[in-house]
């Protein structure tokens, strides 16, 4: 498994808003996942605090033990339907038959709408073939449509053109809409540029409306800190450059990697979503991390050296870490305006600022954009 139990034991968790500026905490160490996600939920949701904890906890826990998570993920009210969904989701890529049980068996309502779409993109993913014979097996229409929308989803994020070929041969006028727009947040990650490109020429009418607002909604475009929620006004200005050493002690200059798409991803081993983030960035470098024009590189916030050269060694990840020492002390989270950690930056070529606050599925999406268009 990429976290291991090591995600619950031993792991410092700071009891403060992880958007607010840090100061040292003495940390309490969760012995069991479900000791982890039970502080979480603790938390005072300032700043989203409480979310983003239980979002790091749970998408952790799920790719060690999707069962278990799962059963507990359920306990939560309705303001945490999503987080229902991305365990639907974590378990999809790894067992979707078991994962389908779970979802059939979840109260008729939003959620478990939610969790089928986002099982039907995991599924879609995996076998196209197999997920549409598992959606057709589905009885109640709106599951079933919302199942069918993530494997298009995910169909067009391989194949935009057959996937828009088949979400438009709908005699339903609601339901090819819906499709159409699926397939176009898919092909938007693959391609934004021809995706808009298809959308622009599209007639006058309600399939182009659908297309035009998954476009406004695709992740690539609505970029957000992490902090505020709001536009980030980084996007489009040249990332401040640095100097520092990395956690082996060598030199690492952001100049060096001009001309390549850099991923920055600011963390610490005491951050649980930092900690949670880990699958995600795993998932970028295992897909991306050759390429000659893209790189990943962490930045840690962590007082001691030796902590995030373990938490590589131990959860092999492989990229340049380079090494910011205690937050507050250092000058580059002062340059980046970093207020809340984990902080996912998408750096272009031209050194100017592509996407900040990623997290989640929306890394890979906006590396996959970004790479995608160049070809």
């Amino acid at each position: 498994m990429i976290l291991g139990r090591s995600l619950f034991q031993g792991v410092t968790v700071v009891a403060f808003s992880v958007f607010a500026p840090v100061t040292q905490a003495e940390p309490v160490a969760p012995a069991t996942p479900e000791a982890a996600a039970e502080w979480a939920r603790s938390l005072e949701n300032s700043g989203g605090a409480r979310s983003q904890a239980l979002n790091g906890v749970i998408m952790g826990w799920a790719e060690v033990d999707p069962a278990t998570a799962a059963a507990w993920v359920v306990q939560l009210d309705g303001e945490y339907d999503w987080l229902v969904a991305s365990v639907a989701g974590t378990w999809g890529r790894k067992d979707p038959q078991s994962a389908a049980i779970w979802v059939e068996g979840l109260s008729q309502g939003p959620r478990r709408t939610t969790a089928y779409r986002n099982l039907g993109m995991s599924w879609g993913g995996r076998s196209r073939e197999d997920a549409i014979v598992w959606v057709g097996r589905i009885q109640i229409e709106e599951d079933k449509q919302a199942a069918m929308g993530g494997v298009v989803r995910a169909w067009a994020m391989n194949d935009p053109t057959a996937a828009l070929q088949w979400a438009q041969k709908s005699a339903d006028e609601k339901i090819k809409n819906s499709m159409v727009s699926e397939a176009v947040s898919g092909w938007v990650i693959k391609d934004r540029l021809a995706a808009e490109k298809w959308v622009g020429e599209l007639p006058e009418g309600d399939v182009k409306k659908a297309a035009q607002e998954a476009l406004k909604n695709a992740p690539i475009i609505r970029r957000r800190t992490v902090a505020s929620g709001r536009p980030s006004e980084k996007v489009g200005q040249v990332a401040p450059l640095f100097s520092v050493k990395t956690c082996g002690g060598q030199d690492l200059k952001l100049e060096d990697y001009k001309g390549k798409y850099v991923l920055l991803d600011f963390w610490a081993t005491w951050c649980g979503p930092c900690r949670g983030e880990t699958p995600n960035l795993k998932a970028v470098y295992e897909k991306y991390g050759k390429r000659e024009d893209f790189a990943l590189i962490g930045l840690s916030l962590d007082k001691e050296v030796d902590k995030p050269l373990a938490y590589a060694k131990e959860n092999g990840c492989e990229w340049v870490d380079g090494f910011l020492g205690d937050w507050g002390q250092d000058e580059v989270t002062k340059k980046y305006d970093v207020h809340g950690i984990p902080s996912i930056w998408l750096i272009g070529p031209d050194g100017k600022v592509v996407a900040n606050g990623l997290r989640g599925d929306g890394i890979m999406q906006a590396v996959t954009a970004a790479l995608e268009a160049k070809k």
